[in-house]
């Protein structure tokens, strides 16, 4: 179902409320990765209870004001999505380079090439744009 924002002031709310939920969700993510104990994990305790009612809410609203999408996914390649949550109120109109990164490998296996990932915020649209492998040198006796 698309529910779209009544006004601008609620997609900045939209916009701001899901980007915390994202670096929330990361933050505990990578202290729990860490087995980190400390005296605030109440607070913590607390974060994670509150946080998917946050989500919840959040997810009731699938467009900004002007009918562009909250959000957009793109599969780079199987298994490796990328997710953008586009800004409430986009100030270029510009394609711009969101992220470089290298193609997963296995452990020991040759390089397979990377990756750019473009973003235009006002048209909310991504493209990749593929990079070719490094090659495989072999040093000489």
């Amino acid at each position: 179902m698309t529910t779209t924002s009544p006004n601008l002031a609620t997609d900045r709310l939209i916009e701001a409320s899901r980007r915390f939920a994202s670096v929330t969700d990361w933050a505990v993510d990578a202290l729990s990765a860490h087995d980190i104990y400390s005296d605030e994990y109440g607070e913590l305790e607390l974060i994670c209870e509150y946080l998917p009612p946050l989500k919840t809410a959040l997810r009731a609203f699938t467009h900004y004001s002007d009918g562009r999408p909250v959000s957009s996914e793109i599969e780079i390649e199987v298994g490796l999505v990328h997710s953008q949550l586009w800004p409430a109120a986009p100030t270029t109109m510009e394609e711009r380079l969101e992220y470089e990164s290298r193609l997963p490998v296995d452990p020991g296996q040759p390089d397979r090439g990377g990756y750019r990932l473009y973003v235009n915020d006002l048209a909310c649209r991504m493209r990749v744009e593929f990079l070719p492998a490094k090659p495989n040198l072999v040093s000489l006796p």
